[in-house]
């Protein structure tokens, strides 16, 4: 069985505006996408706080007992998204 095909005339100048539309479509998505990937969040404790949910003493605790990674400069800590992601994996309880 045959389909019936239908066929859209356009004039060249509104083909060529479309095409010029996606090209610049797909380099702003390119762009957005390398932003995303490229750029690691960094936390540090009053945000981590809020992340977890859990009071300051905690996030220490935890740092103490080697459950959560961090990179320390001077007196700052700092958590990545990566090793919030550990973390969270590591302290995690399957349903039964």
């Amino acid at each position: 069985m045959t389909e019936k095909k239908e066929m859209l005339l356009i004039e060249k100048t509104q083909w060529e505006a479309i095409v010029s539309k996606v090209r610049d479509l797909t380099l702003k998505v390119s762009i957005l996408k390398d932003k995303c990937v490229a750029q690691p969040q960094y936390y540090n404790n009053k945000e981590m706080c809020k992340v977890l949910g859990v009071e300051e003493r905690l996030i220490q605790k935890y740092r103490e007992q080697g459950l959560l990674a961090y990179s320390k400069i001077g007196d700052k800590y700092w958590y990545s998204q990566q090793d919030v992601l550990d973390f969270l994996e590591k302290t995690r309880h399957p349903a039964f």
